[in-house]
């Protein structure tokens, strides 16, 4: 879904943003479409944006709370702490390196997951405990395909590519460009 959001802006909306050379899209929709507009987008925009952050917060915190045993309450005043002066002090670089860093642990995480999985059920051979779990897993790629009506499936797919038009990736990749080609 990132993958082809990100496509998906850079074809169609990165430069008629950035050759309007507004910073927010509620700016943008109020000199297009009118100041009720711009009103309208920052009124349903912010609470669904700041809803957004907190959950993030509070799931941080959570897994802070739960791996290291920090009261959840600290762990999540932590984490509000750190990342909101983490991203203060280093802008859109810091938003960056954090999502450069979410993915090597998420990476991290699942190999290791996988290594200590095969390892429970064989700790003599990698491979063999890897093929016991295929064999005895009752997945099949079949299961993958969709199980709906196609017009089903295009509106799912549809509401993940489109569904984040106006958030706050969009906003991220293409305001902060300090050039039209790279935005």
């Amino acid at each position: 879904d990132v993958c082809s959001s990100d496509l998906r802006d850079g074809f169609f909306f990165a430069k008629p943003l950035w050759q309007a050379q507004v910073y927010t899209l509620p700016e943008y929709f109020c000199r297009h479409l009118g100041a009720g507009v711009g009103l309208a987008s920052s009124l349903v925009l912010i609470p669904v944006y700041l809803s957004w952050v907190a959950v993030q917060i509070i799931a941080l915190g959570f897994f802070v709370h739960s791996s290291c045993g920090i009261d959840l309450n600290l762990a999540i005043a932590t984490v509000f702490i750190v990342g909101t002066g983490y991203t203060l002090m280093g802008g859109m670089w810091a938003v960056v390196m954090t999502d450069a860093v979410q993915s090597v642990v998420l990476v991290t995480g699942l190999v290791i997951l996988l290594v200590s999985a095969v390892y429970y059920v064989n700790p003599q051979s990698f491979f063999m405990g890897l093929q016991r779990i295929i064999q005895d897993s009752e997945f099949s790629y079949g299961e993958m395909a969709p199980k709906y009506p196609i017009t089903q499936s295009i509106s799912l797919l549809l509401v993940g590519l489109l569904g984040n038009i106006p958030g706050q990736d969009i906003s991220q990749r293409v305001f902060s460009r300090s050039e039209e080609h790279t935005s």
